[in-house]
C-alpha cells in the first residue's frame, strides 16, 4: 500500500465513530417527539 491509499483509509475508518454517532443523534431526536406524541393521543 502505497502512504496515499493508508492515508485515504485512516480518514474513512476516523469518520466512522462520527457518523455512527449523528445517525444516533438523529435517530433519538426523530423518535422521541413521536412517542411523545403517540402517548398524548392514546391518554397515556
Amino acid at each position: 500500500m502505497d502512504h496515499k491509499t493508508r492515508s485515504a483509509q485512516s480518514t474513512t475508518l476516523n469518520k466512522v465513530p462520527q457518523v455512527t454517532l449523528a445517525v444516533w443523534v438523529i435517530k433519538i431526536l426523530a423518535t422521541t417527539p413521536g412517542a411523545i406524541g403517540s402517548d398524548a393521543l392514546s391518554g397515556k
